[in-house]
């Protein structure tokens, strides 16, 4: 009997299958000596075998894109400044309710000429709303609000750099830890949850249906997680790519700490752009007329008091409020994705230059660089990837309203779960797409060439680590939350069991991905 021998083809495609998705410097090198490291790197080195981060001046790419944005964000702003300008007052408005009168003859709202008010209550005023919420609002308890924001300030420090040392010096110990907690914390709970229900039927029978419900969708979901964890265990490998990959986020993090930044000052701005919409909108719905209120007329009902008309009269918005409603929506959503896309362009390039730079480099302004390139010649890169997901967000939501008509039933269930499916793989491709585009320079169209010419060679192992590393992220996320509230918040509101379930949305969770980590 021969000995079979492995052809080439099933040779070549295990070595296509182990290594690493980008080729760059091995992890070694992050040990190097920093007082070696005070050479710049050459802007004319573009990585190594082949690929890496471009230092020549790009091109403007997708600038009908970036147009587009600029011209919806300064459209919805000069409707905004004529809204505040045409605005009328609360007490205008108020009074123009008050001293309404129906005309059955023109159908119309008319004025009165006297200065007569009756004692029926105002039927529609806005400030009449906010005083009997001002009126009938609870007390606001300070100490149960100001203690957990300072305790959580004052931990937000030492627990940050906790976890910032665990992930590089200790990331394998904290991967599967957090790896094992996903998987016993949701076992022992649906356990726990069968083992009380069959020793004493009685309690099981006396449970809230909310804890019934969640015991069960916990056991179901962790065999859920049972099948990805032997999943994992089967492709060690990627595994330990997802590893290695969190080791170089955590070292790039480290020799690139203007990074920290980046997210704070993008909120930020998105707060100072989006902010006047807000103020636009209340001003909006000021501008308007007295008409007739159908409803309270054609119902007999509902006694129709033709002295003062109050009852058969109601303020309306203009039509076109609720279109401005709905483009003020729109842009406040696109700005919010574009600030995400432009955070991941800047912390890709950034971590490219560190990652592609020669051994014994330094990466000075590498920051800078990426955030002019972000808002430079790749904005329109980042406007079109926020349209796409901004679309996809908006689709969501109609279809999770329609499907809310349908009920609980299993054919609402399986439309959200689908459109929920279709988003985050969406959401998924504009990332891995942002990526290339954030080290090459191209465009939305060439990258996202380049990410399917990537996932059609290794589309398992490139959803796994991005699966893997996101989830382990999240995990630590959710588990530091959990320490955090049992510090600061556990003297002022108990934990509720139906919490834990949020640990089984950590796999489904894409938003900032490994990648750009």
């Amino acid at each position: 009997m021969g000995v079979e021998y492995p052809s080439p083809e099933d040779v070549m495609e295990e070595q296509e299958a182990n290594k690493p998705l980008l080729v760059g410097p091995s992890f070694q090198q992050f040990e190097t000596n920093p007082k070696e490291s005070r050479i710049s790197v050459n802007p004319e080195a573009s990585g190594s075998g082949g690929f890496g981060f471009k230092y020549e001046p790009r091109p403007y790419r997708d600038k009908f894109f970036s147009y587009l944005f600029v011209a919806t964000v300064l459209v919805t702003y000069i409707f905004g400044f004529l809204a505040i300008k045409n605005a009328e007052s609360e007490s205008a408005i108020e009074a123009k309710v008050q001293f309404a009168r129906y005309d059955p003859d023109s159908g119309q709202c008319k004025p009165i000429q006297h200065a007569y008010v009756g004692s029926t209550p105002i039927h529609v005023s806005p400030s009449h709303g906010r005083r009997a919420y001002e009126k009938d609002a609870d007390p606001v308890n300070a100490a149960a609000i100001l203690v957990p924001v300072i305790g959580t300030l004052a931990l937000i420090l030492p627990v940050s750099l906790g976890v910032f040392w665990l992930l590089r010096y200790h990331t394998r110990q904290l991967v599967t830890a957090i790896l094992c907690l996903l998987c016993i914390i949701p076992i022992s709970v649906a356990v726990l949850a069968s083992t009380v229900c069959l020793l004493s039927k009685d309690v099981c029978s006396q449970a809230p249906v909310s804890w019934i419900i969640t015991s069960v969708v916990l056991g179901f979901l962790a065999l859920l997680m049972l099948l990805q964890f032997f999943g994992m265990l089967k492709r060690r490998s990627r595994v330990d790519l997802a590893i290695q990959i969190i080791q170089t986020a955590t070292e790039a993090l480290k020799h690139n700490l203007y990074l920290l930044l980046v997210g704070p000052i993008l909120s930020l701005v998105v707060v100072l752009i989006s902010g006047p919409m807000a103020v636009f909108i209340w001003y909006a719905i000021f501008i308007g007329k007295v008409s007739p209120n159908f409803d309270a007329i054609r119902d007999p009902a509902n006694m129709c008091d033709q002295a003062t008309g109050a009852p058969c009269c109601e303020y309306q918005p203009a039509g076109f409020v609720f279109a401005y409603i709905m483009l003020v929506g729109i842009a406040v959503t696109w700005v919010v994705m574009v600030a995400s896309q432009v955070k991941v362009l800047v912390v890709t390039g950034t971590i490219a230059q560190w990652y592609f730079a020669p051994a014994g480099s330094s990466t000075v302004g590498s920051t800078k660089r990426s955030l002019r390139n972000a808002l430079g010649p790749s904005f329109g890169t980042a406007c079109l990837s926020s349209l796409i997901i901004t679309i996809m967000a908006m689709l969501r939501s109609l279809t999770n309203t329609e499907a809310g008509k349908l009920g609980s039933s299993i054919l609402a269930c399986f439309i959200r779960a689908c459109f929920s499916w279709l988003f985050q793989i969406v959401e998924s491709f504009t990332l891995f797409t942002n990526n290339f585009a954030a080290i090459s320079g191209d465009s939305f169209c060439t990258s996202a060439r380049a990410t399917l010419n990537l996932l059609r060679r290794n589309f398992l192992s490139t959803v796994m680590v991005e699966i893997m590393a996101q989830t382990v992220l999240s995990g630590i996320v959710l588990t530091t939350a959990f320490i955090n509230f049992g510090v600061v918040r556990a003297p002022f509101k108990p934990l509720p069991l139906g919490v834990l379930s949020s640990y089984f949305a950590l796999g489904s969770s894409h938003r900032g991905g490994c990648m750009s980590s």
